[in-house]
């Protein structure tokens, strides 16, 4: 059955598939095992091709972007890996621009900027992608992208198109009612600006990030969720975990909320000075920190537990 299937997607995207890929080199942690598929659409219709074929094969799947807020485990995942870094067409025109979901923040704060839009300043220094980045309404330096959102495309559990308006849209605090679809696009409504201006602000928000984030080592960004009007670094600083190890891994003495792969760490490592930080600031604060990782190829009862 697998080289049916295998032999389908190979036809259809030639080199965007393969099998047994090291994910280790494909998230921002460089952690993880080898994922039994992977595929790279390049178009809707493409993954919505792909998504039938693990459907019809009674293959487990999982959607992935730049892989900027993943922990995969060590031994990997079985089942298909679909990167959609591929899908990163954009349209702009008349102050609204519609974005793929594959590209990254990054690119779409240049190209707006270029294009005299301002919005997405203070998100370029997100490692991410739009699709994820609606998926828990990334934000930074005071914005969120749901903050211009109009509309966003996505595909439902039977993989049929479908566009949810910004009336129906439901965002919080790295949260969003998109988590039961697969993003594919979105359109935004930007503020006409100037390029010195805008260029001004990511210029700062570049040197935020570099005074007040450790961005030298493989992390996945900040591992906890703020906790009402307190950082989660807030409590870790305080509990003087900044530069605990585990393995591989150490808790970062510039951002406290930063988990860095300092030397070949091991999901095993991370997870256990996760595990290490909830205790300490449980026992010290009374408070339950909550990641914002999102686990691949870890059973159910390991995903909760953290």
């Amino acid at each position: 059955m697998h080289n049916d299937f295998s032999k389908y997607l190979k036809d259809l995207l030639i080199d965007r598939f393969a099998e047994e890929v090291k994910m280790k080199k494909l998230t921002t942690y460089k952690i993880g095992g080898p994922a039994q598929f992977y595929a790279e659409p390049v178009n809707r219709d493409e993954l919505i091709a792909i998504l039938k074929a693990c459907r019809d094969n009674n293959i487990n799947y999982k959607v992935i972007g730049s892989g900027s807020n993943l922990l995969v485990s060590d031994n990997g995942y079985n089942g298909m890996i679909i990167n959609l870094r591929q899908m990163k067409k954009t349209e702009i025109a008349f102050g609204k621009v519609y974005a793929q979901c594959g590209i990254t923040l990054g690119r779409l704060a240049v190209l707006t900027k270029d294009n005299y839009l301002s919005g997405f300043e203070n998100l370029s220094g997100i490692p991410g992608t739009v699709g994820g980045a609606l998926a828990i309404n990334a934000g930074s330096l005071g914005s969120e992208i749901s903050d211009h959102v109009l509309f966003v495309d996505v595909l439902t559990e039977d993989f049929n198109k479908l566009r949810i308006y910004k009336s129906d849209l439901k965002f919080g605090y790295r949260s969003s009612n998109l988590n039961d679809y697969i993003i594919t696009g979105a359109q935004f409504q930007l503020n006409d600006g100037s390029i010195e201006e805008i260029s001004k602000k990511m210029i700062e928000g570049q040197k935020w990030r570099q005074t007040n984030q450790p961005l030298n080592l493989p992390s996945c960004g900040s591992v906890f969720k703020k906790v009402g009007d307190k950082s989660a670094g807030y409590y870790i600083d305080r509990s003087g975990l900044k530069g605990v190890r585990t393995g591989g891994a150490i808790v970062s003495v510039k951002h406290a909320n930063f988990i860095l792969n300092y030397n070949n760490a091991s999901s095993s490592d991370v997870l256990n000075l996760i595990e290490k930080i909830k205790e300490t600031v449980l026992k010290k604060y009374n408070v339950m920190l909550e990641t914002e990782l999102i686990m691949v190829g870890f059973d159910e009862k390991e995903k909760r537990e953290y």
